[in-house]
């Protein structure tokens, strides 16, 4: 069993971090650098997912005689999906709403709360954004059913 030794401890023991040690304490900063980018990124990305979806749907129901199939809840349900992938639009377009975080840039310790407040304000959000589209996608299949239920 190994024991990970951050920086302080090692001083303290009088011990010198293994090359292993100094790696891995490498790769953890550069991740924490780009946690925030790789958040936007997936962001970005299920923003064009989105609405790509949206437009296939929306061809789908206007050439098709879709909107025929359906009737009272079941238009309602037809319409669902397209109100899910709004909610999720709009999740993950909060991942890049500026908001006003207060730091004290001379203490580390205030200064790495506020960015990890970020990152989590960010993360949450685009957790939100995807556990809507995958809701979505259940409610698109049984819309898919009840289309061939009824035609």
């Amino acid at each position: 069993m190994s024991k990970a030794i951050n920086e302080s401890e090692s001083e303290l023991m009088g011990l010198r971090p293994s090359s292993m040690d100094i790696f891995w304490r490498g790769v953890m900063r550069r991740a924490v650098y780009r946690s925030i980018d790789s958040i936007e990124a997936a962001s970005r990305q299920l923003i064009a997912i989105i609405s790509f979806l949206e437009g296939v749907y929306f061809a789908v129901i206007s050439s098709f005689e879709v909107r025929e199939a359906f009737s009272g809840w079941t238009l309602g349900f037809l319409l669902l999906p397209i109100a899910l992938w709004l909610v999720s639009l709009f999740f993950a377009i909060r991942v890049f709403v500026p908001r006003l975080y207060e730091t004290n840039l001379r203490s580390p310790d205030i200064a790495e709360e506020t960015y990890l407040a970020i990152v989590a304000y960010k993360q949450a959000n685009l957790q939100r954004a995807h556990w809507v589209l995958l809701v979505s996608f259940a409610v698109l299949l049984v819309d898919v059913l009840v289309y061939l239920r009824m035609g």
